[in-house]
């Protein structure tokens, strides 16, 4: 019979796809769940204010200082920064705050100064350092927290 199909050609055909479309679901499955691992979830007391430095938490009760801001940036990858907030948050919760969050995005505590402006010091491999210097203002009206920042990448000035 001309223009009769058999059958099997289709039944191939149909198992070819759906073969292809097993394995397609199941690799966006894998990858799916291996970077869900790699990105843990931001705690409700946390913010990634900085979208240059997204390995930098802040706790939420401060804003950036737009103005007082900058950063440097270079093909190579190199990005260093001073970093301005502000808030009405006691010194003492401040530190506390940076002590515990940042060694959950691979900081290491390298030393510290506290007095009435304090003075954090943290590393993190390859070549980023972070030093946060924690001010009350006068009569308690606000807190400032001024952060320098340097991500080289591995590639500065390249």
């Amino acid at each position: 019979m001309p223009g009769y199909v058999k059958p099997f050609p289709c039944v191939l055909a149909r198992t070819i796809v759906r073969a292809l479309t097993l394995s397609v679901l199941m690799t966006l499955s894998a990858y799916t769940s291996v970077h869900a691992q790699e990105s843990p979830a931001i705690p409700p007391n946390v913010s990634l204010e900085f979208p240059d430095f997204p390995d930098l938490p802040t706790p939420i009760e401060i804003k950036k200082v737009d103005d007082e801001c900058s950063i440097l940036k270079t093909a190579g990858g190199f990005r260093a920064g001073r970093l301005v907030m502000r808030g009405r948050v006691d010194e003492a919760s401040l530190v506390a705050f940076f002590e515990k969050t940042m060694p959950k995005y691979g900081w290491v505590n390298k030393g510290s100064i506290e007095s009435r402006k304090s003075i954090l010091i943290f590393s993190k491999e390859p070549g980023s350092f972070c030093m946060i210097r924690i001010v009350p203002q006068r009569f308690g009206l606000a807190t400032d927290v001024e952060i320098w920042i340097v991500s080289s990448g591995n590639q500065a000035f390249s």
